[in-house]
């Protein structure tokens, strides 16, 4: 079954600054135009409407493609989220035109699990397996959509085997699991702060002591250090890829991180070092970023320069794995976790909304002590 895509447009009109969108069809007509929006972000949400009703007016059916029932599940179950931020959303649409390349215009009827298992193999040997996964695990969603509006029709994810060409990190490859290495970076850091040259190694540190996002840090605005109460508060992210604001990652992303004596030093003293030489140079930190460095075109380092120099500090202290900021997060959870905190806090202080994350993350490390947890709890009821 055709359906039209309907694909919107926004622009923004030179000589009077206002945003507008145009909405054509598969053959170029245009079946919408809008104009007068003041931001562009405006624009988008009117010309979306407009598409969702545009594409109501055709009945979804098993002849009807996966990607149009993809679109349809998008439309209904990802778009109107409010916690979601729009880099995600963004992410779902990339997902989308993965499934058009991979499914073209095919009826989702016509789909048969061994088709479904080569076209999956041919496209494992482009990609990880957690991409691989995540492709697979939205495609199943879209089937159960279909199934519960009554369409009669297998479900051909259900027996698939997924085989990735690139193989995915190890889960002891995405953190420091040697507490002596996570000291000994610590230690090194502490003794290598100097903001005058770089904010980087401060960056580092806070990431090392508190299991930050890179984005959810270098948004860090200094009314958001309650360095007297002993936290950071993080509620959005700067994205250093693209160098504008984001929304948080979720609703559980938005909370207060706990701060010990030693860092709330190192930012301090930060902080003073920065207002003294931003008065001597006559340079103002117009935005207020916590980790704002007058030596910068965007006044913060974007994540490549402080993966970059992480991995540097590494190979000098002969530390590996070779980790990431995002390494240093999960380094931080697992110290955590290795010291006894509860997963529910350590979820919490991370930003998880559960702790499913964690024992994904830290699976093969948990389990002794998820084992040590069951019996606790065989105990107690022992006592019924």
């Amino acid at each position: 079954m055709y359906i039209p895509q309907f694909n919107p447009r926004v622009r923004k009109n030179k000589k009077s600054g206002l945003f507008f969108f145009e909405i054509r069809d598969n053959e170029g007509k245009t079946v919408e135009y809008q104009s007068g929006f003041n931001s562009k972000r405006d624009a988008e949400n009117a010309a979306l409407e407009i598409q969702q009703k545009l594409r109501q007016g055709y009945t979804l059916d098993r002849y009807t493609s996966l990607y149009d029932w993809f679109q349809t599940w998008y439309d209904l179950k990802i778009r109107p989220k409010k916690n979601l931020s729009q880099e995600t959303k963004k992410n779902y649409k990339i997902y989308g035109e993965t499934l058009k390349r991979l499914f073209g215009d095919k009826a989702i009827v016509d789909i048969k699990a061994t088709e479904y298992q080569r076209i999956m193999n041919i496209y494992g040997e482009t990609v990880g397996y957690d991409y691989l996964s995540r492709i697979n695990s939205i495609i199943r969603k879209t089937i159960k959509l279909a199934q519960s509006d009554r369409i009669v029709i297998e479900d051909f994810t259900s027996n698939v085997e997924l085989f990735a060409g690139k193989d995915g990190q190890k889960p002891e490859d995405k953190y420091i699991h040697s507490v002596e290495d996570y000291h000994k970076l610590i230690r090194y850091l502490e003794d290598n702060l100097n903001y005058e040259e770089s904010v980087v190694n401060h960056i580092i540190y806070t990431i090392a002591k508190t299991g930050m996002r890179y984005g959810e840090l270098i948004g860090l605005l200094d009314e958001d250090s309650k360095l007297e109460e002993h936290y950071l508060h993080t509620h959005e992210r700067y994205n250093t890829t693209a160098w504008k604001w984001t929304l948080a990652k979720n609703d559980s992303s938005k909370r207060y991180v706990p701060i010990d004596n030693k860092t709330i030093k190192v930012l301090t003293d930060m902080k003073n070092e920065r207002e003294r030489i931003n008065k001597q140079l006559k340079i103002k930190n117009k935005v207020g970023f916590l980790f704002f460095h007058y030596g910068l075109e965007h006044g913060v380092p974007s994540v490549a320069t402080v993966n970059k120099a992480l991995k540097k500090i590494l190979k000098e202290l002969d530390i590996q794995p070779l980790i990431t900021t995002k390494g240093l997060r999960h380094t931080y959870g697992s110290y955590l976790l290795h010291n006894n905190v509860d997963m529910g806090v350590v979820a919490k202080i991370l930003g998880h909304k559960d702790i499913q994350m964690l024992i994904e993350v830290y699976g093969h490390t948990l389990t002794e002590k998820i084992d040590k947890e069951f019996k606790q709890v065989e105990e107690i009821m022992k006592k019924i």
